[in-house]
């Protein structure tokens, strides 16, 4: 059997390749991604010269549990790529969210205690934006829960009680 490369894979120029969540994959599929990494093949596929492969992951957190649904990383794998741990940093953030439209009610409450940033990741905050845009505060408990975890759902919307009280 011979299976046809999809069209919106590169053929030339140059670029970057990025697969997302390489190691939530079950690892059979990660196979797939060592021969794009060791051999820049998948198939009859062959990546173009001017092209970067990049994989992304959330971290493995091994014996302590999942903080992710990641899998534990295949040695093989490790000694064909580099890796590099990216930490977000608060205020490069803020100054994203405020450029696209993160609710100022959550800035707010960010701004407050900062620390609390960390206790949720970046994505979890502009979900959380995105809802309190649509929802009115008395029906957004469950949802900021839901988006931040319960104790800083909680805390959000006491912080949009109190302040909505004081105007």
């Amino acid at each position: 059997t011979k299976f046809a490369v999809p069209s919106y894979f590169p053929g030339h120029g140059e670029g970057i390749i990025s697969l997302e969540e390489v190691f939530s994959t079950p690892p059979d599929l990660v196979e797939a991604f060592k021969s794009i990494v060791s051999y820049r093949t998948l198939g009859d596929w062959v990546c173009p010269p001017g092209w970067r492969i990049v994989g992304t992951t959330n971290p493995y957190d091994g014996d302590e549990g999942y903080k992710y649904n990641t899998f534990e990383v295949d040695l093989a794998v490790l000694q064909r790529i580099i890796t590099v741990e990216v930490e977000p940093v608060f205020d490069e953030w803020v100054e994203w969210a405020q450029e696209n439209g993160i609710n100022e009610s959550v800035l707010e409450f960010l701004r407050i205690d900062p620390v609390r940033w960390k206790e949720a990741p970046p994505r979890s905050w502009k979900q959380l934006s995105d809802w309190s845009f649509r929802v009115p505060v008395n029906q957004l408990a469950p949802i900021a829960i839901s988006c931040i975890g319960e104790a800083l759902g909680v805390s959000f919307i006491q912080f949009l009680v109190e302040r909505d009280n004081t105007r």
